[in-house]
């Protein structure tokens, strides 16, 4: 089985390039202060070149960010396989861990990683449903997590696991919305998203067995 041809090897390169340099430059200004002819000078294209890869700038952003955010749903499923069970804390904590690592990955670029968030809700294009079906990934295995205590009897049996793990993914991608219009230091996010999903899932354990109720005192006979 023969490699790609001189001309594939070649347009793979130059993708390879624009990719490189769309993501170096997102890093130093930011998603919304780079142009597309700033990304095809680095790369060394011309800009019609780029467009021919790229059609928006969008589709780069979803690219060279996506690849990151794969990386980071890849790191967090893995280590779940790993995480311990056992009482209804430890699959709470499990979903705790979940979050504290996307919230890691948040502050490490904020400024990129919301963009993505919303362009992947709006973005018209091929690699909108991929961005997507990151989100998915993650409600999926925090629903799993939820379901496998909730059967195991560790969290209570009346929890819908589905509705919990979705409200946990809008409490993190509203927490990126809202961050920097309430002008919030990225430091603070992992803090403030752990608060929101407490009120999510510190109710799905089992109330603490609190023993029979006493009886009444009993009356102490008297003599006459």
């Amino acid at each position: 089985m023969t490699g790609p041809g001189l001309r594939e090897r070649a347009q793979q390169e130059r993708m390879a390039r624009i990719c490189t340099a769309a993501d170096a430059l997102f890093e130093e200004k930011g998603y919304e202060r780079v142009t597309t002819r700033e990304i095809a000078e680095r790369a060394g294209v011309g800009e019609a070149t780029l467009f021919r890869y790229f059609p928006r700038k969008s589709a780069l952003l979803l690219t060279v960010v996506g690849d990151r955010v794969t990386a980071c749903v890849d790191r967090i499923v893995e280590r779940d396989t790993r995480a311990p069970r056992g009482d209804g804390r430890s699959y709470v904590d499990r979903v705790y861990a979940v979050y504290d690592e996307r919230a890691r990955f948040y502050a490490q670029d904020p400024v990129n990683v919301a963009a993505f968030t919303l362009v992947g809700f709006d973005d018209a294009s091929d690699l909108a449903p991929v961005s997507i079906s990151q989100g998915d990934r993650v409600i999926a295995l925090v629903a799993s997590a939820i379901e496998e205590g909730r059967s195991a009897g560790a969290l209570r049996r009346d929890a819908d696991a589905e509705a919990v793990a979705l409200n946990c993914n809008a409490a993190y991608v509203h927490e990126i919305t809202r961050s920097p219009v309430r002008r919030f230091a990225p430091g603070t996010f992992g803090e403030r998203l752990r608060r929101r999903l407490a009120a999510q899932l510190e109710l799905l354990l089992p109330a603490p067995a609190t023993g029979p109720a006493p009886g009444p005192t009993p009356r102490k006979e008297t003599r006459p």
